[in-house]
């Protein structure tokens, strides 16, 4: 015949109703502290088992911050730092990802203007950089192929950022920047009664400007890497910085500049009435 012994837990015994714990329900108490500093130490190893951990991580070290944790509180812990690396890590990738297209767009002599960037709050990892139109660009009342190839090229920033820092473990961020690459083919350049074979020609000329772009711009932040690890990390820490500020830093960090891509076609009026009378 089996012998049945309950067990019950309580944090607050002296809570309990009296005639739940008299002589012949409950006979005998035990009293169960908080862990030691060692065990401590034992119980960070069992919540932390699985995680990734910093190279900088000694939970000897740490554990004489947890004096009067229990068991649970260190579960909650460890938990609660796992979440902030997470979110951290992100906002780094996020910070480094905008940190591209800002410094590519301010090694063109005459890109559009930068008003300000910034990571926005939410938990939904984007980041918004306001650029406006130099007033040359609007009162001449076209676009020039290279002012599209100067957009294409800051456009590929983000991803190639993250290439130059992190390598091959690239985010899916730069999927909205392929598609700025590409968008302006049917609204610029691409006739409404375009022929197969000119569409042809031109989805390969175009696939040429994309892959000559793109490396315009990863050869381009390598040579400049000290900008952009200066602009990401103003980015991480205060999650915003104006075009005027990222103008100063950069004036200070002898920048290697792109040529300037806008050449606008300009008719010298003079020599053609000359040739004309």
């Amino acid at each position: 015949m089996a012998i049945l012994e309950p067990l019950k837990g309580a944090s607050w015994p002296d809570e309990l109703d009296q005639e739940f714990v008299r002589p012949g329900r409950i006979d005998r108490r035990l009293y169960i502290g908080l862990p030691d500093a060692k065990q401590r130490v034992q119980i960070f190893g069992v919540h932390s088992a699985g995680k990734q951990l910093g190279e900088d991580v000694n939970f000897e070290k740490l554990v004489f911050r947890t004096v009067g944790f229990s068991g649970a509180d260190i579960r909650n812990l460890v938990n609660e730092a796992a979440i902030m690396s997470v979110s951290s890590e992100k906002k780094r990738l996020l910070a480094v990802h905008e940190a591209g297209h800002i410094v590519l767009a301010h090694l063109f002599p005459r890109f559009d203007w930068h008003a300000f960037s910034q990571l926005l709050p939410g938990g939904k990892e984007t980041a918004i950089s306001v650029f406006y139109p130099r007033e040359e660009m609007v009162d001449q009342g076209y676009t020039t192929f290279g002012y599209m190839k100067m957009q294409m090229v800051v456009a590929h920033g983000g991803r190639c950022a993250e290439r130059v820092v992190f390598g091959d473990n690239i985010t899916d961020g730069g999927r909205d920047d392929l598609k700025k690459i590409t968008k302006w083919d049917d609204r610029h350049v691409v006739p409404a009664n375009m022929t197969l074979e000119v569409s042809e020609l031109f989805t390969r000329e175009l696939t040429r400007y994309i892959e000559e772009t793109e490396e315009l711009a990863i050869n381009a932040l390598k040579d400049n890497r000290h900008i952009l690890d200066v602009i990401a990390k103003e980015l991480f820490e205060k999650s915003r910085i104006t075009g005027l500020e990222v103008e100063e830093k950069i004036k200070e960090l002898s920048p290697v500049m792109f040529d300037d891509f806008v050449k606008p076609f300009q008719i010298n009026l003079d020599e053609v009435l000359l040739k004309t009378f």
